[in-house]
C-alpha cells in the first residue's frame, strides 16, 4: 500500500482542519495516511481517522510564538524528510522539502491563503496591524517556495487563483459534498439569535465586532434587547448582556448551535471561500458578511454584504435584515441555486484526480 503524508498547521479547528477531516476518511481506505502537524493533534482524532503515523514538532513554549514557529516548522522539513520517504504529499502548510523528496514524491499544494493577501488587506490603521502585515511580508517567500516545489496547486478560492502565477494551478471553490437546502430556523421577534464563528485573530475583524457589540448593547440596548449573540472561537472581549462567548468549540458542537440560531455574521477583513457561510446556510441561518474574498461570488443579495471595516454599513445592513427577516427566506433561494450550481464540486474528487496523475 502506498503512503501519503498530509502536512497541516492544525487539525481540530479552522478551514484547514475542516478540509483535512473531510479528506481523510476516503484516503485512508487507499493509502497509509501519515500527518505532519505544526500544532498538537488530539489522540482521539488519530484513532478516529485511522492515521497510521502522526508527527508533531514540539516547539519549546518560550519560542512557540507566531511568526517564529512558522519559520521553525518550515525548517523542520530539513530534518524530517532526511530519514522518511512518501509516495504522495498533500501540503496545506509551508514546509521545506528536499530535492530528493521532490524527485521521488508527488506533491500537491493545497493553498487556503497567502501571506501576500494579509499584507494588502484593508484593515484599521493601527500599529498592531502594521506589525502583523510586516511579519506576513517576511513570510511571503515561504508561499513562493510552496508554489515552486509543487506538482499540482489546488486553489481554494478565486482570489488566490488569480494571485498565483503558475500553469500547475487548478481552482476548486469549496469543499461542499452535497447540495444546500435552505429554510430559516424557527424564530421569534422577541428573540433573534445571532452567531459569529471566527478564530481569535485580528484579521477576523475582532475590533469591528467589539465596536458593533458596543453599539448594540452599551449604546442602544433597549432597542436591541431582543437580539442574542453567540460568539464561537473568540475569547471574551468584555461583558455584554445577551452575549455568550464560547471560545474554541468542536465542529460537531458548532453544527448543533447553528440549528438553533437565525443569522450568521462575519466581520472578517480577510476570507477566501469561507466554509462557515455554507455551513450556516445549510443549518438555517441567513448570512451577513463583509465583502472580502469570494463572498460576493457566493451571495447575490447586496443586502447581505457590507463593506469591510465599515461599522456604519454593518449597522445599516443589520437593521435592514432584522426588520425584514422573514422576507429574506424567499430572496435567498437565488443565492442558494447559484451556490449549488457553482460550488458543489467536491475537492476530494479533484485531489484524487491529481493523485492519479502519475
Amino acid at each position: 500500500m502506498k503512503n501519503i503524508l498530509i502536512i497541516t498547521n492544525e487539525f481540530n479547528y479552522g478551514g484547514i482542519g475542516r478540509y483535512t477531516q473531510k479528506l481523510l476518511p476516503k484516503l485512508n481506505k487507499t493509502y497509509e495516511v501519515c500527518v505532519l502537524s505544526r500544532d498538537k493533534i488530539d489522540k482521539k482524532f488519530i484513532k478516529q481517522y485511522d492515521i497510521k503515523k502522526d508527527f508533531q514538532i514540539e516547539i519549546p513554549r518560550i519560542i512557540n510564538i507566531w511568526p517564529l514557529k512558522e519559520f521553525l516548522f518550515f525548517l523542520y522539513g530539513i530534518i524530517f524528510f532526511h530519514s522518511k520517504k512518501f509516495d504522495f504529499i498533500i501540503s496545506n502548510y509551508p514546509v521545506f522539502i528536499p530535492k530528493s523528496t521532490i524527485k521521488d514524491s508527488k506533491i500537491i499544494q493545497v493553498i487556503h491563503s497567502l501571506h501576500k493577501q494579509f499584507v494588502f488587506t484593508k484593515t484599521p490603521i493601527k500599529l498592531s496591524f502594521l506589525l502583523l502585515k510586516l511579519f506576513h511580508f517576511m513570510l511571503i517567500p515561504l508561499d513562493q517556495y510552496r508554489i515552486k516545489t509543487s506538482d499540482e496547486i489546488v486553489c481554494i478560492s478565486k482570489s488566490i487563483f488569480f494571485m498565483i502565477k503558475s500553469n500547475k494551478k487548478i481552482y476548486i471553490p469549496n469543499v461542499l459534498e452535497k447540495r444546500i437546502k435552505f429554510k430559516i430556523n424557527k424564530f421569534s421577534r422577541k428573540k433573534i439569535k445571532i452567531i459569529i464563528i471566527a478564530r481569535d485573530d485580528p484579521f477576523k475583524g475582532t475590533d469591528l465586532l467589539k465596536k458593533f457589540l458596543d453599539y448594540l448593547y452599551l449604546d442602544n440596548f433597549l432597542e436591541y434587547s431582543n437580539i442574542y449573540f453567540i460568539v464561537v472561537g473568540i475569547k471574551k472581549l468584555r461583558e455584554y448582556p445577551n452575549t455568550l462567548f464560547l471560545g474554541k468549540t468542536s465542529f460537531e458542537k458548532v453544527k448543533e448551535i447553528l440549528k438553533d440560531t437565525n443569522i450568521f455574521i462575519s466581520t472578517s477583513y480577510l476570507e477566501n471561500t469561507p466554509n462557515t457561510i455554507f455551513e450556516a446556510m445549510e443549518n438555517g441561518n441567513i448570512p451577513l458578511v463583509s465583502d472580502v474574498g469570494d463572498c460576493k461570488l457566493i451571495l447575490n443579495d447586496q443586502d447581505l454584504i457590507f463593506r469591510s471595516n465599515n461599522l456604519a454599513d454593518l449597522i445599516k445592513k443589520f437593521d435592514k435584515l432584522v426588520n425584514s427577516f422573514k422576507d429574506k427566506e424567499k430572496d435567498i433561494h437565488e443565492s442558494i441555486n447559484k451556490i449549488n450550481h457553482n460550488y458543489n464540486n467536491s475537492i476530494l474528487l479533484r485531489v484524487e484526480k491529481c493523485l492519479k496523475k502519475e
